[in-house]
């Protein structure tokens, strides 16, 4: 593998007016990569801006095509003045890039917020609690679409204080 040498980040700077750095934050925002791919295309294209966009688009599978390998355990605890029902859900994306934004801890956000709700049925088949004319699939569609990544709920897990129920403790409910 090509490693970035002095000459190819002066190439990037020229093209782009962006550092190093800056550079690979562009490619990652811009094409939905992960920072190892950003930095490889950069390297492959020898800084060349307009080869690295292309290495990318040639090499790295489509949004649809990548798997969802990364995410967050995202943890949640109703608030009330003491707090009663818990939630815990793991929820996969295509890379850790997504995973650490906002839109993506949001849309966790709303999944455990849905989960606290109770309904019966598959997570996905549920009516949306914030808009019942929606189901939990198309607030997923919606998201996996506006970030270019797939998006699932692998696993949640919903508790309660005081609930009578202790095989509820430990079932874990996939989707």
């Amino acid at each position: 593998m090509q490693k970035l040498t002095p000459a190819h980040l002066k190439k990037i700077k020229e093209q782009t007016g962006l550092g190093y750095i800056d550079a690979i934050k562009k490619l990652r925002e811009d094409h939905n990569v992960g920072l190892n791919d950003a930095y490889t295309a950069l390297e492959q294209a020898e800084g060349d801006w307009n080869k690295a966009v292309e290495y990318i688009k040639k090499n790295w599978r489509s949004s649809t095509g990548k798997p969802a390998n990364n995410g967050l355990i995202f943890t949640y605890q109703h608030p009330q003045d003491i707090p009663r029902i818990g939630v815990m859900l793991e929820v996969r994306c295509g890379t850790d890039f997504v995973a650490k934004g906002e839109p993506f801890k949001t849309l966790c956000r709303e999944l455990a917020l849905q989960v606290i709700a109770g309904l019966e049925g598959p997570l996905e088949a549920q009516a949306y609690v914030r808009d019942t004319s929606r189901t939990v699939e198309s607030l997923m569609t919606e998201y996996s679409q506006k970030l270019g990544e797939p998006i699932r709920v692998e696993r949640y897990v919903r508790w309660e204080l005081g609930t009578n129920h202790p095989e509820d403790d430990r079932k874990v409910c996939t989707s």
